[in-house]
């Protein structure tokens, strides 16, 4: 049962409802409503997260959505599993972090990205500061300030636009790295208060790296969009690419082999139909399969069960449709 009353969600826009309901299920089922917790990790007060889930916002929509989306991402039982795709990412993210130049990750959800990402950021390296952002959909130029301000660790609730923009300036140097999640959401009409066009500068003039991670379809958008003239520069400094679009987005058998060895070091006939249906299922995906697989091992260990018994236990496998389709990759 939730303890936030009243939940309305049917104001914000359906990528944001999707954020805060993933970000709801972590508070539920990882970190069991520890209150304290939740506030540490999203730097909010309880308050503040419960108002917001009721319809109630306050302060910047885009801030606060971004701080919830934490929650996710550190309640994640997933951990990163190398795979070719994985790698490929990791590539970018080292060719920018050494050259200081601008980088692109495309690929579907589900396929590692924000979490190779994230992963990537937190290890201990020399000559370089990782800043990482989630922007939310909707993300305006001030809103994409305020959240790289604040991973900076710089309070602008009191500045003027124009005076955070110039102390993000001073901030931002060629140590830093800057890593934008989502940066679809940066693709807009505008060209001239384009939150990409900030992040262009801060690379033209503070010599600091920058990789935008983006969907499929959010990449289609800026790269033949009807501001593709005006987005052209940007689009030729993405020097360090890997773009999994078209054919390509298919699972690839290595990198299912690589996530489910992971767990299983053999893969019975029941087993390989499991996973084919988990999948092939709506709700299914590399993500899935790691949450779903991680939970079972887990399951397998504390009661002492066959592995694909605590496989077909789990209420995420039970809830999707059990139709295996002919899948090239498995």
């Amino acid at each position: 049962m939730s303890e936030i009353n009243g939940i309305d969600l049917s104001s914000y826009p359906p990528n944001d409802r999707a954020t805060l309901e993933q970000a709801l299920a972590a508070m539920r089922d990882v970190l069991r409503w520890d209150r304290a917790e939740i506030e540490r990790i999203t730097r909010r007060k309880w308050t503040t997260i419960t108002r917001f889930y009721q319809g109630k916002p306050q302060g910047a929509v885009p801030e606060v959505i971004a701080d919830i989306a934490r929650l996710t991402n550190h309640a994640s039982v997933s951990e990163l599993i190398a795979t070719p795709i994985t790698k490929d990412y990791e590539r970018v993210l080292n060719s920018v972090a050494k050259t200081g130049g601008m980088g692109l990750i495309v690929a579907r959800n589900g396929r590692g990205k924000t979490l190779t990402a994230r992963t990537w950021a937190r290890r201990k390296r020399t000559g370089v500061e990782p800043i990482l952002v989630q922007v939310p959909s909707r993300c305006t130029r001030d809103d994409l300030v305020r959240l790289l301000l604040r991973e900076i660790g710089t309070n602008a609730e009191a500045m003027t636009q124009p005076e955070r923009e110039r102390e993000l300036m001073t901030r931002v140097s060629s140590r830093h790295m800057l890593i934008v999640d989502e940066a679809g959401y940066l693709v807009q009409a505008s060209r001239r208060t384009s939150p990409l066009r900030l992040l262009q500068d801060l690379h033209d003039m503070q010599a600091c790296g920058v990789v935008l991670i983006m969907r499929p379809s959010q990449w289609d958008k800026l790269y033949s969009g009807r501001n593709y003239l005006d987005d052209e520069q940007l689009i030729g400094r993405l020097l360090h690419r890997s773009i999994i679009t078209g054919e390509g987005s298919s699972y690839k058998r290595e990198e299912v082999m690589a996530i489910v060895e992971r767990y299983v070091p053999t893969i019975t006939k029941q087993l390989r139909g499991m996973i084919r249906a988990l999948l092939d299922s709506e709700s299914g995906g590399l993500r899935a399969l790691c949450e779903d697989l991680h939970k079972a091992a887990r399951y397998s260990k504390d009661r002492s069960v066959p592995f694909e018994e605590a496989l077909a236990s789990m209420t995420a496998l039970r809830d999707r449709s059990a139709h295996i389709t002919n899948m090239e990759a498995f």
